[in-house]
């Protein structure tokens, strides 16, 4: 009897242990930020190569890719995916022959355990008419951290008379007439204010600027970060 006492004492802590390792290890997890980290890229391209982009995040993590402009030719090539093992994802797609733009944006987004981090990153398109692009976007004023809910603005200048677009990530219905097409004032200037969703969940708001004028085309990638209230 003081074998089998000995024995169900030994299969108790045993048991203690395991759930103690897994309740740390679970932990761990739930607490652990969520990355997204580029492992590889075609940093230039031409109009009609294919592009390669491979990422590592939390392994079973739901991956989605958005490669601005790159047509509907190519959805299936930029579907959700879903980390494999060892966190790797990857995608391969091909640049439009007529791709307009001195850069393609790309916006990688992982998602685990109720958690989002995004990944923003570009790739150079060279071509004859990036080439004799000479709009010069950039960046006037624009906050650095943010949280939702916050009111936001960007200002960024242009050559004068150009059009502009901003498209930005993640923004509901109601800040559309906020984010209208605009042209460049007489001294290049543009300007948009918006307001974070209050359930935005990733920790980065990609926003990217299109200017055009007389057939060229050059893009503005930026984001900010955003955080909690109370954690900036």
């Amino acid at each position: 009897m003081k074998g089998g006492f000995k024995h169900l004492m030994s299969a108790a802590v045993i048991a203690s242990m395991f759930l103690a390792v897994s309740s740390a290890a679970f932990a761990a997890e739930a607490t652990s930020p969520l990355k997204v980290e580029l492992v590889s890229i075609n940093k230039t391209v031409k109009p009609g190569d294919k592009v390669t982009l491979k990422v590592k995040t939390a392994p079973g993590a739901r991956c989605r890719i958005e490669a601005q402009d790159a047509g509907i030719l190519q959805e299936f090539a930029l579907m959700d995916r879903t980390a494999d093992k060892n966190g790797f994802v990857t995608w391969q797609w091909k640049v439009k022959k007529d791709y307009k733009g001195d850069k393609m944006p790309v916006i990688v987004t992982a998602a685990s355990g109720g958690k989002e981090e995004k990944l923003v990153t570009d790739i150079k398109i060279d071509s004859a008419k990036a080439q004799a692009t000479s709009l010069n976007v950039q960046v006037l004023s624009f906050e650095k951290k943010t949280h939702p809910g916050a009111k936001v603005t960007l200002k960024v200048k242009t050559s004068p008379g150009a059009d502009c677009k901003i498209d930005i990530e993640g923004m509901d219905l109601t800040q559309l007439p906020n984010l209208r097409p605009k042209t460049a004032d007489n001294k290049g200037h543009v300007s948009w204010t918006w307001k974070v969703p209050n359930d935005y969940k990733a920790d980065k708001l990609p926003v990217i600027v299109t200017a055009s004028k007389t057939g060229q085309v050059e893009k503005l990638i930026t984001s900010l970060d955003v955080h909690k209230k109370g954690t900036m």
